[in-house]
């Protein structure tokens, strides 16, 4: 019975949620571990000197012995412990990133491994290790929040990954009254108790609704350059890390190798490990809010049936499910919370069945009262699904701007879902079937919008986001408006290419991506301050961009066949959209048989437009403002850095939006 679920079973607190509700230990009170302790205090010196791999290999001189856990005295002392093996165990792995270790020594790794047994982990960093058990009060009477918190222990030493971790954390707390709310929001559903549970969404919104500039805070003492070239390798575990110097993983000396021939290394190398490392994934509070509000994810690339929603703990949904693999890095306890919660809350059928409209239209005649009930119950259960829209959003902002934008510009490997991501976890339009975001170009997301900034000013960094609204999720002061694009292949017949302007590409399958307004629409234009400062960031990473001052244009890229990108605009400051309706007198349109692009000499920012089909139209449009290029692939417009990990993210941001009620 729902009624009997309690918190506590699970090692959730309803004061500190999934964090500790006594501090985490900071020391270990047994002298035993003083070769553990000293090796950490002196660890970011030890990256200093490149002496730490020579203090804990035996044959170069130093010696680490394996220890016993057994005089570890509790849990919270085991918990330290765990910690600390991982900030040695990936220093020690990636502290020189020319020599990438391929093994870990006995020291570490036995106590490492039967620490994660005990506590139901894997042995690898994890949201557990760098967030839930590695923070402090600096006023023990304090609250629990940024004003008065710190970390134990970071890799780097510096207040960029101090902030980092306490982001995270501050996420899970703000998130607590969710939590504590739970059991009583499960027994109203078991007792049809309508208002409760409308009292609950309610809560529950107020609590979503500041998430998103809550997260968005880690720009203020989170420098992205500082996270991906000092912070972010060490987050990263053993997983698709062929590229960084771990084809096959890492091997765990004293534990997988015990009973095998050294000299067999087809053995030694099935045994490496491959976990992945820290990711937004483990963050047990996100999947607590997709879990309550019935948001379903599926296996990467899996078709699905958007007429059901089918039970998130379903054997077909787990198989090959990124974010249920990811419950393997929880404490044992959060991942059974996770699992019992969904079997046992069923909110989102509870409003759907009390919102039906059937229902609904019996009740306007017999009970007005009830009917508007139930119909703030439909409403409040979509706004927070919007709001959890709007948190992933932020996160795929973040992602991009710590990850991927610097992956594609230093050259690095494509980041994978074993890499860590910055946040543990968004502002969004309904996605319209069968179609995927496109990764676009936009101004640095501001987590305090006060006024327009100049657009000088603006840094113009890609992320995702759609000027597509839906009217479930109307805009507000301090939602933003991005580019986005649709593409449209154009047969050989209907065009003339100048062989100078072929390529060896070969053309990408063509695809449509959300676009607004709909090509097949009357088009409408809006005002982008920084427009072509922001198409000039998105186009720059393409092969031999033109750019000139009042237009961007790309060669066409095959023979065969030429696509255009057709670019829509709209203003990026508090989310005021300034719509110019297309009767309005144009300085300038493409030539006929192609799409037409229009500059406003009245806008207060020259506005923008949609491009030429044929090549030859490319030359034509010159408006001030106006984005000209053909189609590019979204592989290649992602560049080689983030592409699985935008691709990842934009499927769960979508698989969001699906779970709107209607």
């Amino acid at each position: 019975m729902s009624s009997a679920f309690r918190l506590e079973d699970y090692d959730v607190s309803p004061i500190t949620g999934f964090l500790p509700e006594q501090e985490p230990a900071r020391r270990l009170a047994d002298s035993y571990y003083t070769p553990w302790l000293v090796l950490n205090e002196d660890l970011q010196a030890l990256q200093l000197t490149g002496t730490l791999r020579a203090r804990v290999e035996e044959e170069k001189g130093g010696h680490l012995p394996v220890l016993s856990i057994d005089r570890l005295i509790d849990e919270r002392e085991r918990r330290w412990a765990y910690t600390i093996l991982g900030f040695l165990a990936h220093t020690y792995v990636w502290c020189d990133r020319q020599h990438v270790k391929t093994s870990l020594p006995a020291g570490i790794a036995v106590p490492w491994v039967q620490l994660a047994h005990a506590l139901e982990l894997q042995p690898v960093v994890s949201c557990a290790s760098v967030v839930l058990w590695n923070w402090r009060k600096l006023d023990p009477q304090g609250p629990l929040d940024l004003t008065n918190v710190t970390s134990l222990q970071t890799f780097t030493g510096s207040t960029d990954e101090t902030w980092f971790y306490l982001i995270t954390a501050a996420v899970e707390a703000h998130a607590i009254p969710i939590l504590r709310a739970i059991p009583a929001m499960l027994t109203a559903i078991d007792t049809q108790d309508t208002r409760a549970v409308l009292a609950f969404l309610h809560e529950m919104r107020g609590v979503l609704a500041d998430l998103p500039a809550l997260l968005n805070r880690m720009y203020e003492h989170c420098d992205p350059h500082m996270f991906y070239t000092k912070i972010h390798a060490f987050l990263t575990g053993w997983s698709n890390q062929a590229a960084t110097g771990l084809p096959h993983g890492l091997l765990y000396k004293g534990v997988d190798d015990v009973g095998v021939d050294p000299n067999d290394h087809a053995t030694l190398i099935a045994r490496h490990r491959t976990h992945a490392g820290g990711s937004a994934a483990q963050s047990s509070i996100v999947q607590v809010l997709d879990i309550v509000l019935g948001i379903q994810h599926y296996p990467t690339g899996q078709p699905r049936d958007q007429r059901s929603i089918a039970s998130q703990n379903d054997p077909d949904l787990r198989r090959g499910n990124y974010l249920v693999a990811m419950r393997a890095y929880m404490p044992g306890p959060h991942r059974r919370f996770l699992e019992d919660l969904g079997r046992q809350c069923h909110l989102r059928a509870f409003v759907q069945d009390q919102g039906a409209p059937e229902i609904l239209a019996t009740l306007r005649r017999t009970d007005t009262d009830e009917a508007c009930l139930r119909e703030d119950m439909l409403t409040t259960y979509n706004d927070c699904v919007g709001h959890v829209r709007r948190f992933r959003d932020a996160h795929i902002q973040m992602v991009t701007r710590y990850v991927v934008s610097p992956a594609r510009k230093s050259g690095t490997a494509t980041v994978t879902n074993s890499t860590a991501l910055p946040t543990p976890y968004s502002h969004g339009e309904r996605p319209r079937q069968n179609m995927t975001a496109a990764p676009v170009a936009s101004h640095d997301p501001a987590w305090t919008p006060k006024a327009t900034p100049p657009v000088d000013s603006i840094p113009s960094t890609p992320t995702e986001k759609s000027a597509q609204v839906s009217p479930h999720l109307p805009p507000t002061a301090g939602d933003e408006f991005f580019l986005s694009v649709r593409t449209r292949t154009i047969p050989t017949s209907q065009t003339s290419i100048p062989s100078s302007s072929a390529s060896t590409v070969a053309p990408s399958e063509s695809e449509d991506w959300p676009v607004s307004p709909p090509l097949d629409s009357p088009v409408s234009r809006f005002s982008l301050s920084g427009l072509r400062r922001a198409a000039a960031t998105w186009i720059s990473a393409k092969a031999s961009p033109t750019f000139e001052t009042d237009s961007f244009t790309l060669p066409a890229r095959n023979a065969s066949t030429t696509t255009t990108i057709n670019a829509i605009a709209a203003s990026t400051f508090m989310g005021a959209m300034t719509p110019q309706s297309e009767n309005r007198p144009s300085s300038r349109r493409a030539s006929e048989g192609g799409e037409t692009a229009v500059s406003d000499p009245s806008s207060p920012v020259n506005s923008l437009l949609v491009v030429a089909d044929q090549p030859q139209q490319q030359q034509a449009v010159k408006s001030p403002a106006v984005a000209v290029m053909p189609r590019t692939g979204r592989q290649e417009l992602l560049g080689s850095g983030g592409t699985s990990a935008i691709k990842f993210l934009k499927q769960v941001r979508d698989e969001t939006t699906e779970g709107l009620l209607h």
